[in-house]
């Protein structure tokens, strides 16, 4: 199937950036990857992509709706409410033990904190979010007892993109946009500080 223009966009930059993180993290298909910030605009996309890698998905987000869409929309296995589940507890639990991965893709700082205990033995932490004015964000004594890997990740290289690219071309992955006119971004940006968008916006910028 051929993209059109607006359905690749949000690969280019989206798309490519958690699909690099998934692959950081080493899950392999079969075994548990949790995604925090799972409903938003990269997480949406990342649930997907982990479905579509073989990994059984745990999303951590808040709200009704959003645990509606990533379960039943988006094939997330799980889904933990951090404004009323013990995150940590619930995790361990559904995983049998820990996720072997994890995606960070919300930047409040307690999520980096929480990561590291409901993080198996020898499993590996992905960054993308960065929290402000973050500092001893992880607990170190439980990084070392157990062997965890920590990882920022950022965007990927061509071949990222070209394998991104191919899971959207397949159908396997679909992310959620609007188009918008590029006269209109200084709105865009006020919703997206209101938290108001809802997956990604694609702006025009065909008449201009």
């Amino acid at each position: 199937m051929l993209l059109s223009k607006n359905t690749a966009a949000p690969i280019f930059c989206a798309g490519v950036t958690v699909y690099k993180g998934l692959k950081e993290t080493e899950v392999r298909s079969g075994q548990f990857i949790t995604i925090v910030g799972a409903a938003g605009g990269l997480g949406h996309l990342a649930i997907q992509y982990a479905k579509a890698m073989g990994m059984n998905v745990v999303a951590v987000d808040t709200g009704d709706d959003k645990r509606k869409m990533c379960v039943e929309e988006l094939g997330a296995d799980y889904f933990v409410d951090f404004m009323k589940d013990d995150v940590v507890a619930t995790v361990k639990k559904v995983t049998g033990g820990g996720s072997h991965g994890v995606l960070l893709l919300s930047p409040a700082e307690r999520p980096f904190q929480q990561a590291v205990d409901y993080t198996r033995r020898w499993g590996t932490v992905v960054c993308i979010a960065l929290p402000p004015n973050a500092t001893g964000t992880f607990p170190v004594f439980d990084l070392v007892l157990k062997r965890l890997t920590i990882r920022g990740s950022i965007l990927g290289n061509r071949q990222d993109l070209t394998e991104a690219l191919d899971f959207a071309a397949r159908a396997k992955v679909k992310c959620h946009y609007k188009v918008q006119d590029i006269e209109t971004i200084p709105q865009v940006f006020e919703d997206m500080e209101t938290g108001k968008i809802a997956g990604r916006i694609v702006l025009d910028m065909h008449n201009h």
